[in-house]
């Protein structure tokens, strides 16, 4: 137990003097003699350890399993080869319940459960290193994200170091998000469709104070509304469309409701006014719920770029700076034969990991997992960066919904206080994460043969 405590020390030390990346606890532990997987433990105590003490705050609610690693198993009769946790109890074949045996074939060892492990006990926390944003949002992050296996967490962490060598991740964060909710109508004939509309218009002062009575509690306030016409068949559809601006919450819930509300009044309405119609609903395929579209307008918009000296990064390309731009604009086209309106690359998993630890609302944020991504020269230098057109996020555990210990526990280890802060990280580890595997990609140093698997 005193060898375990003095290799923890002695790794806490030479993170905090500089002289070992925390990712590499590990590695420094197989060198030092320790044999696996008994170093799996010690490295994950000593990272904790560095982040405690390099930001001040302790990880009270995340818990470091005492075995955080994979260990191999094969179904004799299957020859199904499964990678289970050490602590897991279940070592059956879930496809003929047959008894696992251990595995000894050749990919026999054991792996970290995700790559620079940390904590947790249901998802698996890598840290990430730190991001300095400046802007719209002047702060350093601790990075802390539940992208899973691979060398994901790596890349980003060795992108975060690269951007933060130029001076950090310029952000550009909307003050307000916009959250919409449709009521739409559904009648037999042009001529009713138009009374209607014009009734509502007449009366839709009355029809918007009940929304901004309902929204207020999340500090929203209904913008504008939009009246939009189509039909199909016999069929006569208006939509009707809130958009509100919040600056805060996510809004999702307090506008659907509201809205829903307000459609009742609006039947009432309409039904004293005489105007027949056959169905009144609430078409949210119009107002954006989870649809990744260019003009969908729920969200925040936020971007993130970093400027680098051409002659930089040429050094560090070992090639013409043309050469990077071209592989951005192989890869745009690519994504544009493919169909998709928005070049992007590994963003979704960096985003869908950090929505995953913090544990915001939404839990699956299909519509931020929007990105487009941009490269240029500019006055010799070359600018590089991202825009995230509609990221929802509610980081408040609130009447939107609680958030789980964990979830608040990694934001305030990371340093996150509200949403636009929230937003702007998750912006510069996107960056970060992009612009390391462009890089990577055009040095020609992955995806190749000398490009083994972390473990």
């Amino acid at each position: 137990m005193n060898d375990i405590s003095n290799f923890i020390l002695d790794l806490h030390q030479d993170m905090m003097r500089g002289n070992l990346p925390p990712w590499r606890a590990e590695a420094a532990l197989l060198e030092r003699g320790v044999e696996s997987p008994d170093h799996f433990y010690p490295a994950a105590l000593a990272r904790r350890g560095y982040i405690e003490e390099s930001t001040g705050e302790k990880f009270s609610h995340l818990q470091v399993m005492e075995k955080p690693y994979l260990q191999p198993w094969q179904c004799p009769k299957d020859g199904i080869v499964y990678n289970l946790e050490a602590q897991e109890m279940d070592l059956s074949c879930t496809v003929c319940r047959s008894a696992l045996e251990p595995y000894n074939g050749p990919l026999a060892g054991y792996a970290p459960l995700v790559a620079s492990y940390v904590v947790g006990l249901e998802d698996y926390i890598s840290y990430c290193g730190r991001i300095t944003v400046k802007g719209d949002v002047d702060r350093d992050f601790v990075n802390l994200t539940a992208m899973g296996p691979g060398m994901s967490a790596i890349g980003l962490a060795r992108g975060c170091f690269l951007v933060n060598r130029y001076g950090g991740a310029e952000v550009q964060v909307e003050p307000v998000a916009g959250t919409a909710r449709c009521m739409g109508y559904v009648f037999a004939d042009q001529e009713e469709r138009r009374k209607a509309r014009d009734t509502i218009q007449a009366n839709l002062e009355r029809i918007k104070a009940l929304v901004n009575e309902r929204v207020a509690k999340v500090g929203a306030e209904v913008v504008q509304v939009e009246f939009d016409m189509d039909s199909f068949g016999p069929d006569y559809f208006l939509y009707i469309c809130f958009y509100a601006d919040v600056p805060e919450y996510r809004a999702h819930g307090e506008i659907s409701w509201s809205v829903g509300e307000a459609r009742q009044m609006t039947d009432s309405i309409l039904k004293e006014a005489g105007v027949d119609f056959n169905l009144s609903v609430i078409p949210q395929g119009y107002d954006g719920d989870y649809k990744p579209s260019p003009s969908n307008r729920r969200g925040r918009r936020v971007s993130a770029q970093v400027r680098i000296p051409v002659k930089d990064m040429e050094k560090f390309l070992g090639k013409p700076v043309d050469r990077f731009l071209a592989f951005i604009e192989m890869d745009r086209r690519g994504v544009e034969k493919l169909g998709w309106f928005f070049y992007t690359g590994m963003g979704a998993e960096i985003i869908s990991g950090l929505y995953k630890a913090t544990r915001v609302n939404p839990r699956m944020p299909l519509t931020a997992c929007l990105e487009r991504i941009y490269a240029f020269v500019d006055k010799g230098d070359l600018v590089y960066g991202v825009e995230l057109p509609t990221v929802e996020a509610g980081v408040w555990s609130s009447i939107e919904g609680g958030m789980p210990p964990t979830g608040r526990e990694v934001m305030r280890i990371m340093g996150l206080t509200n949403v636009r802060e929230f937003c702007a990280n998750l912006a510069a580890q996107v960056l970060a994460g992009e612009f390391n595997l462009a890089s990577e990609i055009v040095r020609e140093k992955l995806y190749s043969k000398q490009v083994n698997r972390l473990y």
